[in-house]
């Protein structure tokens, strides 16, 4: 599967379009993982270019840092012909419109976050909770996680050694965060002795 350990003995399978980069199943660059967390698909690279006249053969692209990309709002379909509009989280959809669910959402009628995925910034795309399947660090909710090479193989949205485990969340790592805790942690045993 996707994030998980590979070589030339212990190809990548199970998973469509994975290649093995560095001992681990990835995609390739101009590629990302695709919405279910199965396969994967073209991420909006469609060429090179230096000028928006240059990715004409794709309609809605545009030329950004010298790559045909399809613009915000808009996502390469499936053909890699051409760039689609996305529905926001929570949009009616219909799975044969030329509309698409943003990353790791699909369509349910409306278009909602997959599960243990939630929208952050962006209305299009949902962000993965920690312990979570991602393929960059910008898919993970939590500001301060990773998208790190797990024990059991896959990328997941984990906590840095930085920015440790704190209630749920990964901690800002400052030291006015662990001193603020640690007085919260005194006042409540005093109060409770009370």
């Amino acid at each position: 599967g996707y994030g998980s350990f590979c070589s030339e003995e212990s190809p990548c399978t199970g998973f469509t379009g994975a290649s093995c980069l560095e001992d681990t199943c990835k995609c390739e660059d101009g590629q990302r993982l695709d919405t279910y967390g199965r396969s994967c698909i073209s991420n909006g690279y469609l060429g090179a270019c230096e000028a928006d006249s240059n990715c004409t053969g794709f309609a809605g692209a545009k030329c950004l840092d010298g790559k045909c990309r399809c613009s915000d709002g808009l996502r390469i379909d499936s053909y890699g012909r051409r760039c689609i509009k996305l529905y926001e989280v929570g949009h009616p959809c219909d799975v044969a419109s030329d509309h698409i669910c943003g990353k790791y959402a699909h369509c349910n009628e409306t278009c909602v976050c997959n599960e243990n995925y939630k929208v952050k910034y962006d209305q299009f795309n949902c962000k993965a909770e920690l312990d979570q399947i991602c393929s960059e660090d910008s898919d993970c909710y939590d500001k301060y996680a990773k998208c790190t090479l797990t024990a059991d193989r896959k990328l997941k949205c984990q906590c840095d050694v930085e920015h440790p485990l704190r209630d749920g969340n990964c901690s800002d790592g400052s030291i006015a965060s662990l001193a603020v805790s640690a007085v919260l942690l005194l006042l409540v045993a005093e109060f409770t002795k009370c």
